[in-house]
């Protein structure tokens, strides 16, 4: 079963939701809701936070008549040194009021497998003035769930999914905050509103280099976004583009792991918000240039290699297309390949749909281009379409189409994005093909990160029209196979 990734799998197939993940010892932690019931929060462990093995539920839904007796919903676990336990806040909805309100309940553990639910927590609602409540409830159902912990300064504090009291109703969506004052938390006035979203979930922040970095999944669009500031309580700023994770990742959390500050997430395959979900390997967060964030590859992958294949042989491309005016040569260890007029393939052997893929590409002048994979021997395949003029990104899953013979070609584009000009045209890039998961980079910047499971197997390379490309320092890193497990 190499296409694979993890899904929770169960009956469905797709039974994972929002994702919350620490590290303890030599352990990932992931706790992550089960869809579509809700009704327990499961627990799956890692050695190197890509393959999982599931482990003892953590909590349940409550017996009939208790606050959280409907279903369960996000949750954040941190340490709390003055008791010494895991304390996990989580998302509780209840039967009587059909599942309408949201509150944000507490569980604790001695060791992250065995929970017991805080009684003595009182749940706590949206009220007003500053955010929506049961009397004050326009759309019928009350947001206020998400619970994210951030301790600044040690000042307590918790980061909520909340609707402003005011404004047009489909655009209150804003991360409520909430200071724990003398033991018990005090509604305070909105982290961000930017007066345009319905929700904006799972929130999160942390602060990098003297900054505040607010991070949630917005429901439009299904994209991670940010924003940023000086001071915890704002006001916070944002860029002309603020997408951290490319559109179809959502329900992001951050990992602080040493210096390294990882991105989970999970993965809404062919954009479906209703459909199937995966949970995509981490991406490293850094800061980049004017306060923007960026992410990278996750280092972790480095665990997993097992050989390395060098590409800087000719004999390793072959013309796909058997296009004339199509040309290999080498030169100095560096291939180029080049076509005057029309398109060409140049592809490599079949791989397994577990490598890394890394070099240096670079164009002599302005053309088609892109990279190719898991291309079949009919021309099907994922194509990543690079336009080096604008700057723009496609993976396309492109092929034959048998169900149709008046339509008879597949031609979707699963994800675009874009990246940064290079004036001279030169990037260094790493294509990850894990299983089902797809990663691009360009210049240690993730373009694009997507699950999908179109095509399984094939040739990887080049394709190219009217233009030549140089290929340097590339190489093949061959990765253990992921495990089956929870696999869909």
């Amino acid at each position: 079963m190499a296409n694979t990734v993890y899904s929770g799998r169960g009956f469905s197939d797709w039974e994972i939701g929002d994702v919350d993940v620490l590290f303890d010892g030599e352990l990932f932690h992931l706790f992550h809701l089960i869809i579509p019931n809700h009704d327990y929060i499961a627990h799956a462990i890692s050695k190197d936070g890509i393959n999982w093995e599931r482990t003892k539920n953590a909590i349940h839904v409550g017996d009939p008549g208790e606050w959280d007796d409907d279903m369960l919903w996000t949750m954040h676990t941190t340490f709390c040194s003055e008791t010494n336990l895991w304390r996990m806040f989580y998302t509780g909805l209840c039967l009587k009021e059909h599942g309408a309100v949201q509150r944000v309940g507490c569980a604790v553990s001695e060791d992250l497998y065995f929970w017991t639910k805080d009684e003595s927590f009182e749940p706590i609602e949206s009220t007003g003035p500053f955010y929506e409540s049961v009397s004050d409830n326009p759309r019928g159902w009350l947001s206020f769930r998400d619970p994210f912990y951030f301790n600044d300064s040690d000042e307590e504090y918790l980061l909520v999914s909340a609707r402003c009291s005011e404004g047009s109703i489909s655009r209150r969506g804003c991360t409520g905050l909430l200071k724990n004052i003398d033991g018990e938390w005090k509604h305070q006035s909105p982290l961000v509103s930017p007066g345009v979203y319905d929700d904006m979930e799972c929130p999160c922040v942390l602060k990098v280099n003297k900054r505040y970095y607010l991070i949630a999944s917005i429901r439009e669009d299904r994209k991670v976004r940010y924003w940023y500031s000086k001071d915890l309580n704002g006001p916070y700023k944002t860029h002309a583009s603020n997408t951290l994770l490319p559109q179809g990742n959502f329900a992001g959390r951050i990992l602080q792991r040493g210096d390294k500050i990882l991105v989970f997430s999970f993965f809404f395959v062919d954009q479906d918000p209703d459909g199937r979900r995966a949970l995509p390997p981490p991406r490293e967060l850094k800061v980049g240039e004017n306060n923007t964030l960026y992410v990278s590859s996750y280092s972790g992958w480095d665990t997993l290699r097992t050989a390395e294949i060098h590409l800087n042989h000719l004999e390793l491309f072959c013309q796909f297309l058997d296009n004339k005016s199509a040309s290999v040569r080498l030169d100095d260890e560096t291939l180029y390949l080049k076509t005057d007029y029309e398109n060409e393939f140049f592809t490599c052997s079949s791989f397994e749909s577990n490598y890394i893929w890394e070099g240096e590409l670079s164009l002599k002048k302005p053309g088609k281009c892109g990279l190719i994979l898991n291309l079949g021997e009919d021309g099907s395949g994922y194509f990543i379409s690079l336009d080096v003029v604008n700057g723009f990104a496609q993976l396309r899953a492109w092929g034959v189409n048998e169900d149709d013979p008046r339509e008879d070609y597949i031609f979707r584009t699963l994800q675009s994005n874009h990246f940064t000009i290079d004036p001279r045209m030169t990037y260094t890039f790493k294509l990850i093909n894990y299983g089902s998961y797809i990663e691009f980079s360009l210049n240690d910047r993730v373009i694009l990160s997507l699950v999908d499971y179109t095509y399984t197997s094939g040739e990887l390379g080049v394709y190219c029209s009217c233009t030549e490309v140089a290929l340097r320092d590339s190489s093949i890193n061959l990765l253990r196979a992921p495990s089956e497990d929870y696999l869909a």
